[in-house]
Formats: C-alpha cells, structure tokens, sequence
C-alpha cells in the first residue's frame, strides 16, 4: 500500500471502535498492567486521537489496521519524570554510569539497530542471539508476507509513539546534559517515549505469535533494543519503559482489530505450509485467536 497518498484515517473500512472493543483490548493482561502505573489523574477515554492537524505525520508513522485510537496515545504512557526529579536525576546518573562501561563492540551494536526493522531487530543471523527465528530459512512467499505482515502492524506501533512523544515533547539526554556523549546517530524527534522500544515490543509479541517456540528470545531481542538506546545515549531508560507499554497496549489493540487478526491468520497458514519449517515442526499455533475470542465474550461484544 502507498502510505504517501494515504489520508490519515483511511484504509480501515470498518466503524470507529466500541465500547465493548475497548474492553476488549483492555481485558487483555499486559495492557492492564501497561496502564496500572498511570498516574490516578489520568482517564480512559474512548474519545479518537484524532488527525495531528499541526504538522502531518510522516508516511511511515501512519496507521494501516488502526482508524483511529479508543483513548489518547498520552493515556498508555502517563507524563514523563519531572526534570529534577528523583526518577528524573536516576536517568541522567544511569547514562553516565553505561557511558563510562560501555565498549566499541557494543557502540557497534548498537549501530546497526539505528534504524528498526524485522532482520535488524529479531533475525537470527543478524542479531546473533541463539533461539532466535531464522527466516532465511523462510520460502520466498512466506518471507515476503511475513515482512509485509510486520511492516504494516508496525505502522499502527509507530503511529501511537509518535502521537506520545507529540504530548510530551521530553529533550533528548544529550540535549539536557553536556556529558553525555551518544555513539549512534542524534536524533530529531523528542525522547519520550522511545520508538525503538515500542516497536521492538510489539515486535515480540507479533512474532511470538507466529514462531511461539521462539518466544522467549524474541522478547530477550527486544529487551536488548531497549538497552542500546540506553547505551547509546539516545534515550533515558523511562523513555524506554514508556516505549515498552506504547508497544504492549498497541499490540493489545491491533489483537481485537479483524484485518489484523485476518492478516495474522493468513501468515500462520504460510509457516504451517512452508516446507522448509514444517520438516523442523517450528510453527505452532499461537493465542491471539483464543484471547481475543475469550475476551469478546467476557465483554458481550458477540461475533
């Protein structure tokens, strides 16, 4: 799809989101804890995010299964540390302290995991973590609908930290204090929450869905994209965790989305028929399914 001529709020097809959808997403256990830590100010809101009027987002930060958020993207997250605060004072104090330890080899690392993607993030190869899912190993077919797939989910991730980091507009750690020197590329945008960590999040999770026996590496992957922005000195480690709850609850919501769902199913049905896995009997059915079918009848939301 060309996201360049896309409108903002298009490509859906289907109604604004329920109520009983959002409680749908919400029923689900990492969201609610996502938003346990709110502060008791803050409200759930089916009110729509709504079109970023000021200034467009860029085409790679539009929504593709997503119309419209059930609540503002600021809800998920809460505000940031206040500057000098104790939490506040911990991020700059934790950077300095990785700035001293950290190595070349790990600047390196960090490096390449500049910009996010599939390979980048979670292939075997790449990454060079041992549990990891080879998709090299993937059937043409199956690994273009496989990036296809992830590319477009990730879209509604990005679009959520986006909104966020709109709402809170936080400095980045070497903009605030002299001493802190990055090894990776600066950035542009402003540093809560981190993108990296919320794609890198949801990433796990979409991927645990589909290579479940991977599971557990694929969120040790992600919990390392996290820490080299840390290591970096991109990005304070509350803009990190921030970004972890953006990726959890946007996974949450895309799991009661139907084209979603569909597009998920429709992968799974290429791993179970990929020659090249089914020999290794590395496909197995995921959750998402049953989840979001338990959680639509514990709302009354019906078919």
């Amino acid at each position: 799809m060309n996201f360049r001529n896309r409108p903002l709020h298009s490509g859906c097809g289907h109604k604004r989101l329920s109520h009983s959808r959002l409680l749908i997403a919400l029923s689900l256990s990492w969201l609610i804890s996502a938003c346990s830590t709110l502060p008791s100010t803050a409200t759930t809101s089916t009110e729509s995010a709504g079109p970023v009027t000021a200034k467009p987002l860029p085409p790679w930060a539009l929504p593709y299964y997503l119309r419209e958020l059930p609540f503002p993207a600021s809800e998920i997250i809460g505000p940031p540390p206040e500057a000098g605060s104790e939490v506040d004072r911990d991020d700059l104090k934790t950077l300095l302290e990785v700035q001293s330890r950290r190595t070349a080899a790990q600047c390196e690392a960090a490096r390449l995991q500049e910009m996010p993607s599939l390979d980048g993030f979670f292939n075997r190869s790449m990454v060079g973590l041992k549990g990891l899912p080879d998709f090299s190993k993937l059937e043409p077919a199956t690994a273009r609908a496989l990036q296809d797939f992830f590319s477009h989910a990730q879209h509604d991730v990005i679009f959520m930290g986006m909104l966020s980091k709109r709402s809170f507009e936080r400095k980045r750690p070497y903009e605030r204090d002299a001493a802190i020197k990055p090894c990776v590329k600066r950035e542009t945008s402003s540093s809560f929450p981190s993108a990296h960590a919320g794609y890198a999040a949801a990433g796990a999770l979409i991927l645990g869905e589909l290579f479940p026996q991977n599971a557990v590496a694929l969120a040790s992957a992600a919990q390392q994209v996290g820490l080299n922005r840390v290591l970096g000195g991109v990005h304070h480690p509350s803009d990190v965790e921030a970004g972890k709850r953006v990726g959890r609850a946007a996974y949450a919501i895309l799991s009661t989305n139907l084209r979603f769902l569909g597009d998920l199913s429709e992968v799974k049905r290429l791993l179970a028929a990929d020659k090249n896995l089914r020999a290794k009997k590395i496909f197995a059915p995921g959750k998402v399914l049953e989840r979001a079918g338990a959680a639509a009848s514990a709302a009354g939301a019906g078919g």
